[in-house]
């Protein structure tokens, strides 16, 4: 969008004009422009034109692409469960984690060691838990919370690991589990198994200390 003001003058002095053109940022911002101009407005407007049905068809295209690409991916998913039956990557034991997790992790923390069941269980749950994402470091030593994982383990909360059943990188649930294991801690671990009797998930359930969450 575009606009000018024209100031008033004394007589005989050469007409100039301020010309502003706002331009959306795509972050629902616009950006303002304004230069003084002795060009009839005529001139500049077709440019300005052009610009927006530019910008327009830039925006059209980036949309249909993301159309496409989403019933790529839900025709490529709906295919999987047709082949698997619910089970490995795709099981269907997600909905059983999901039942654990929200009995037990309701008004506690809920710490994820693995890449997966956090977004699922916060799609699944509609945010009524949300989960701490502790692994894209992939470090064994530490969390993504400059923890280590002793020092998780300590505090305590609802931990959730990848079963070793399930393809995985199992850095981060292999070093969850030692450090609850070598923790001396009393907790509770509960196997979540897929339809064909194979594990899903691991939960380890340990009491919150008194220091409480970080």
């Amino acid at each position: 969008m575009n606009y000018r003001t024209e100031p008033k003058r004394p007589e005989g002095q050469s007409a100039s004009r301020r010309d502003c053109l706002l331009i959306p940022t795509g972050d629902s911002s616009v950006s303002i422009r304004c230069w003084e101009s002795v060009t009839p407005r005529i001139i500049r407007t077709p440019l300005h034109f052009e610009a927006g049905m530019a910008s327009k068809a830039i925006v059209l295209a980036a949309g249909l692409a993301y159309v496409l690409a989403s019933l790529v991916w839900i025709s490529l998913t709906i295919d999987a469960l047709r082949r698997n039956r619910g089970i490995g990557y795709w099981s269907d034991a997600v909905y059983r984690l999901a039942a654990e997790v929200e009995v037990r992790g309701a008004g506690r923390a809920v710490k994820v060691a693995d890449w997966g069941p956090g977004f699922n269980l916060r799609v699944l749950l509609g945010g009524r838990v949300e989960p701490i994402d502790l692994f894209w470091h992939r470090s064994p030593v530490r969390t993504d919370r400059g923890t280590t994982w002793g020092e998780e383990v300590e505090e305590g909360g609802l931990f959730i690991a990848t079963h070793d059943d399930i393809p995985h990188d199992p850095v981060t649930s292999h070093a969850l589990r030692r450090a609850v294991e070598s923790s001396g801690r009393k907790y509770t671990k509960i196997l979540v198994r897929q339809r064909n009797g194979k594990g899903y998930a691991d939960i380890y359930d340990l009491p919150e200390s008194s220091t409480g969450a970080r």
